[in-house]
């Protein structure tokens, strides 16, 4: 199974928010006597944590950071793949075209969007498929000069070179999109550390509060702060692992 599965699996946010349930139930006992159910607290805090390894060991060995951004760029990147796809097509579909001033005008609004495309791919560091489309814009301004010298088997080449270098600029973004998915795995195994991290650190002091209470046999307002203190830790927890998996859907 790959990390996302792993992680709706092993439903590490529902367990965490259980316990905080357990660990709230303090707030509906006596004022004097709280009796938060550690039992369950550290059951589910267990449980939590093995999901949470179990989702690492899915995104075993891959570190970077910078998760957003590289969203954003994998969006950046479809978008320009779907035009790329549609510029493609015009240019074959200009072949079609009889009216020999019609045609050439056609060519150049491709050429022209391709140059707009490979503008947007160096912005995005995609320094290969932008040569490409830069590329394949020359040919077609070139296929148009050569039809208008009445070379009309130049212009065919140059045009059929146009598609190929389209098609190896589309080559040049998948390979790039995997590589920004490998980094975003990265990212999203270093924050599932962290997240780790923090709740061995929580189950640390669930078991030092545990304990404490049962030494003292009476709740004092120290005790208390802390078990408030854990109770928010688990819910931050909670809605951080959420926040996670949204990001990996």
């Amino acid at each position: 199974k790959d990390a996302i599965e792993v992680g709706k699996d092993a439903q590490v946010q529902q367990k965490l928010q259980k316990s905080n349930e357990a660990l709230a139930e303090s707030d509906k006992a006596s004022p004097n006597k709280p009796k938060p159910n550690f039992e369950d607290a550290r059951k589910n805090q267990d449980k939590a944590l093995k999901g949470m390894k179990d989702q690492l060991a899915a995104l075993e060995g891959q570190k970077d950071d910078g998760l957003d951004r590289l969203q954003k760029k994998q969006r950046d990147l479809a978008k320009l793949d779907d035009n790329l796809d549609k510029l493609g097509k015009k240019a074959q579909d200009a072949k079609n075209i009889k009216n020999p001033e019609e045609k050439a005008e056609e060519l150049k609004n491709v050429a022209k969007e391709l140059r707009d495309q490979a503008r947007e791919l160096q912005r995005l560091q995609e320094e290969k498929a932008s040569k490409e489309l830069n590329r394949a814009a020359q040919a077609l301004e070139d296929a148009v000069d050569k039809m208008q010298q009445g070379q009309p088997d130049d212009a065919d080449k140059l045009q059929q070179e146009a598609d190929e270098r389209i098609k190896e600029a589309k080559k040049n973004i998948e390979e790039f999109e995997e590589e920004l998915a490998r980094e975003q795995l990265a990212k999203i195994a270093d924050r599932l550390k962290g997240l780790k991290e923090r709740q061995d650190a929580a189950i640390d002091r669930t078991k030092e509060l545990h304990q404490k209470a049962i030494k003292k046999r009476e709740w004092t307002r120290g005790l208390q702060q802390t078990l408030d203190a854990d109770k928010l830790s688990q819910q931050g927890l909670a809605e951080e692992t959420r926040s996670l998996q949204d990001k990996i859907k």
